[in-house]
């Protein structure tokens, strides 16, 4: 078999990926935090707020839906590892 399509390895890579994905998303949003907190121009304009509130919300949402995801695969994983733990 492959070194790249071993099932370890691909599990490697995968766990990296989203260590390495929610790490620069939860980065960005302090650099967002650090941004609103230091602006006085962001704070005294309230029209800039809103756009930045709704996307911010709009970003809640999306990030809610990839975890939905993320918690169904999650449920598959854990009934695949029961199943080999159970052939062993």
């Amino acid at each position: 078999m492959d070194e790249a399509t071993r099932p370890e390895e691909l599990l490697r890579q995968a766990r990296a990926e989203a260590k390495a994905f929610f790490e620069k998303y939860d980065a960005e949003l302090q650099a967002i935090e650090a941004a609103i907190k230091n602006d006085s121009v962001l704070q005294d304009n309230l029209l800039g707020r809103d756009h930045l509130s709704l996307f911010l919300r709009s970003l809640n949402s999306e990030l809610q839906n990839a975890l939905t995801e993320v918690r169904s695969s999650s449920e598959r994983l854990a009934n695949l590892a029961e199943t080999i733990r159970d052939h062993q």
